[in-house]
């Protein structure tokens, strides 16, 4: 795999998996249709170009994801949440440049 973002939101989704279900170390893995489940962002938007590197906590109540996000010359770190840990609401805006 030539982009080490993808892979390390690989790896940060594989630990999250295990994370929420560590009985299930042995689980079938199915494959969400909702993939990718952080898309990139619109034509005009900050992470227009590429999305990766996913940081993703739950804090009890709603899972929160920090993530990097590229125009194509300009790479910054964006905020996501969700309540079920596949369907995520992304910031609009950047939150570090």
């Amino acid at each position: 795999m030539k982009n080490p973002f993808l892979l390390n939101l690989i790896f940060s989704l594989i630990i999250f998996f295990f994370l929420i279900n560590p009985q299930n170390v042995d689980a079938i893995w199915i494959k969400n249709s909702n993939n990718p489940i952080i898309p990139v962002g619109p034509s005009t938007s900050w992470d227009q170009k590429l999305v990766g590197s996913a940081s993703i906590i739950y804090d009890g109540a709603i899972f929160k994801m920090w993530y990097e996000g590229n125009d194509g010359s300009q790479w910054r770190i964006g905020y996501a949440t969700s309540s079920s840990g596949l369907n995520w609401v992304k910031n609009p805006s950047f939150v570090v440049d």
